[in-house]
């Protein structure tokens, strides 16, 4: 993705921001405008961390696309 992009925290997130995403269809990642947030109130928040050493934090209902499919958290 580049050094032109940061890391901003979700709280900071808002409609109008782009983002990038996985693409299914095609397998790739791909930037996407954000049209909506929805608030889910507060929520544990937890680190996951990749084969390759990368992490993100995420919040326990917030699904991921792995080797075996969407999991949850």
């Amino acid at each position: 993705m580049g050094s032109r992009f940061k890391e901003i925290a979700i709280k900071d997130v808002q409609p109008g921001m782009m983002v990038y995403s996985f693409n299914e269809e095609f397998g790739i990642i791909e930037p996407h405008r954000i049209i909506a947030l929805l608030d889910m109130g507060v929520k544990p928040v937890f680190k996951l961390t990749t084969k390759d050493g990368k992490s993100i934090k995420t919040t326990g209902n917030h699904p991921y696309l792995t080797e075996k499919g969407w999991k949850k958290v």
